[in-house]
Formats: structure tokens, sequence, C-alpha cells
């Protein structure tokens, strides 16, 4: 439980907080807001075990992440847009919704603005993790910049790592300087 966090973590630079129960992810965005300078949730969507309008705290977090499955969940027949306006209407300041081989969206509820976000073109062996490795590189890039597009870019930079090849292990062969490469080539497709 959030009442057993070791005080280290509260002191972070940066959190994510992996989907599980919504009342669990409230219970740590609650014991972690004002204490880390970056705290990034993952919604989850589980239809067993919650119904549509509830939700985590999202106006505690940094910004929220969810896959076009999960706003389909949550919200139904929507748009993208209005799936993350909805959210942000909800206090949450920056969403990104994760779709897979379509890269991603973020959306800044300060100004309205959104930016989708291509793949890194590579070629993918499995795609599993690759949600959660773009959640990783999304906050290091959130931390890093504070600036959610690039966010955005350094988590599909972490993603195209992760399909590659097998098992998350394999990525750590992977350097800075490679990271540095792809994100580079990524941002000039943007202009």
């Amino acid at each position: 439980s959030a009442a057993e966090v070791p005080e280290s973590y509260a002191t972070a630079v940066g959190v994510h907080l992996a989907p599980m129960l919504i009342a669990r992810q409230s219970e740590w965005l609650r014991a972690l807001y004002g204490r880390v300078d970056s705290l990034t949730v993952d919604l989850p969507w589980w239809p067993t075990a919650q119904r549509r309008g509830e939700y985590p705290a999202v106006e505690l977090a940094d910004a929220v992440l969810l896959s076009e499955a999960e706003i389909a969940g949550y919200f139904g027949a929507v748009s993208l847009r209005d799936g993350a306006e909805y959210l942000a209407s909800m206090g949450a300041p920056i969403v990104a919704v994760k779709r897979g081989e379509h890269g991603s969206e973020v959306y800044r509820a300060a100004d309205k603005r959104r930016w989708p976000v291509p793949i890194y073109p590579t070629s993918a062996r499995d795609t599993t993790g690759a949600g959660d490795a773009y959640c990783g590189g999304f906050l290091v890039g959130l931390v890093e910049t504070g600036d959610p597009l690039q966010a955005a870019l350094y988590g599909t930079v972490s993603a195209s790592f992760i399909v590659e090849e097998f098992g998350a292990l394999s990525a750590l062969h992977f350097t800075r300087a490679e990271a540095q490469a792809r994100l580079a080539q990524l941002r000039s497709t943007l202009l």
C-alpha cells in the first residue's frame, strides 16, 4: 500500500504508476502528489473490476497515459481527442494515448494543443512490453525536458528498442547514444 512507501521513493525525481485497481492508484497518487517532480499514471481498464465513470485521481498526475482500447473502455465510441479532452476536463494536464503501430497522440490541456507522434521505423519481432516501455520513456522525457511532445518522442524511442527483440532484458544492451540518435531521427520527421 502507499502507506508503506519508503521515504526515498517519495523524493524521487519521477514516478510512474502502472495499471492497478483504481482505488489503489488513487491512494498512490495522493501519497506521492507534491512529493515528486513528475508523476505519471497508466490508466487501467478492466471491465470486470470497474465501471465506466470510475477513474483514479487523474488531477494529481502530471500526465495520464492510456491506450486506444482503454479510451474505448472508459468512454465508448469516441475520438481520441474527445477522450483526451474529457480526461483534461477532470484535471489531467497532459494525456498521452498509446496507439500501438500507429504511434501515439499527446494532448496538453493548458493550451488544448495536440501532437500526433509516429512510431520509430524498426523491425518489430515482439511487441510485448512496448506500452510499458513507452510509459517509462515518457516519464524520463518529461523529467528531462518538461515538454509533453519531447516526452512522447522519448517514449516512442524506448518502445522501439523493446519491440526489436524478445524479452525485457534485451533492451539493456542499447546505449544512450543509440537512443539519442533515434530521438534525433524521429524529431526530424516532425519538422
